[in-house]
This record gives C-alpha cells, structure tokens and sequence, in this order.
C-alpha cells in the first residue's frame, strides 16, 4: 500500500498540474454537444469527454484554491477540519473496539486507501463499500479484522447516519429553497457572466 501511494501521488500531482494549467484545461474540458439520434458510440463518447471535462472543472477549482489560499482561506481550513474530524472519529472508533493504539501515519495510509477504494464502481451503488474498503484497508495495516470493521461501521454511524438525522429537520425547507434557486440565479447573472465565459 505504501509503494503505492508513493508512485501514485505523485504521478496524480503532475497530471493535475497538466490539465490545470490555463493554456490547456479550456482546451481538455470543451465538449460539443451530441444527441442520441446521431449514433450510440457518438453519444457515448460524448457523456465520456462530458465526465473528463467536469473532473478536470474540479481540479482547476483545487488548483485555484492552493494556489491563492490567502483569497480563499476558508476553504483550505474546511478541508483540513473536515478529514482532520473524520480521522479523529475512526480513531476514536478504533480506540473502542482495541488495546493497543495505532500510529498516526497507518491511520492515515488505511484511511486513504478505503476511501480510494471506495471509487471502484461497485453493485448495489457501491452499499457498504466505504465499510468493507475501511475495515480491509485497516486490516492491512495491522488491526485485527473483527475490530477493525466495528470500528468502521461505528465510524460510518457518526460521520454519515448521525448527521442525517438534522438534514431531514431541514426537508420542509427544501421546497421553498427549490423555488428560490431559480431566482438567485437570475439575480446573480449578470455579475457571474464574464466568470463564466472566461471558465
């Protein structure tokens, strides 16, 4: 796992980097337009480039945000306060099920590859994948299987079921929020325009 995170990341740094950067990203991410009548595979193709272009959409985003953190401090903060929570809740997790600790640096490796695996297409909409990568992932990294995957599914109840429970408090409030979005997006138009001829 180690060796592989140290190929890869660094190779998936320097592709970022490429597609990115200003001469090119525009150029990656421009797709036209296909309909169904005008063949399978061209359609096909089409939703293909359509998915390249969006993940490259969101690596120029992470690249705006590193490359000018002083603009968009929140952001960077956010992302660290987020994974920073989600390491310190499986920690917290694995504490309950195990005697013996777990160094940080395994911790991390483990968590980083069962959420990578968790981007494998899965059956069932990849159900119980985010468990199952978890628990094999801190396995490999030396936790004994049984505790290992308690502490996934108790890490998957606060990080992810717990919090559902105030998002449904706020479902009543979504119909009227879906009738304003149309609204504010008519209203910010205009001062969004030049952005987004340019993007």
């Amino acid at each position: 796992m180690t060796l592989g995170w140290i190929i890869v990341v660094p190779v998936c740094i320097v592709l970022a980097a490429f597609v990115s950067s200003p001469k090119r990203a525009e150029r990656l991410s421009r797709v036209e337009e296909v309909t169904r009548g005008e063949g399978r595979k061209a359609f096909a193709w089409t939703s293909l480039k359509k998915g390249i272009a969006d993940g490259i959409g969101g690596v120029v985003v992470v690249r705006h945000l590193v490359l000018s953190p002083r603009t968009h401090p929140s952001a960077i903060l956010g992302f660290a306060v987020y994974w920073f929570g989600h390491l310190l809740t499986l920690y917290a997790a694995l504490r309950a099920f195990t005697q013996s600790g777990i160094v940080l640096a395994a911790l991390v490796l483990a968590f980083a590859t069962g959420y990578v695996a968790t981007a494998l297409p899965l059956p069932g909409g990849g159900s119980g994948g985010i468990e199952a990568a978890l628990a094999f992932s801190l396995h490999a990294v030396g936790v004994p299987l049984a505790p290992a995957l308690l502490a996934a599914l108790v890490y998957r109840f606060f990080t992810f079921w717990l919090p559902l429970l105030p998002a449904l408090l706020l479902l009543p409030s979504i119909k009227q929020l879906s009738d304003d979005l149309p609204r504010f997006a008519r209203e910010g138009a205009p001062a969004n325009e030049p952005a987004a001829q340019s993007g």
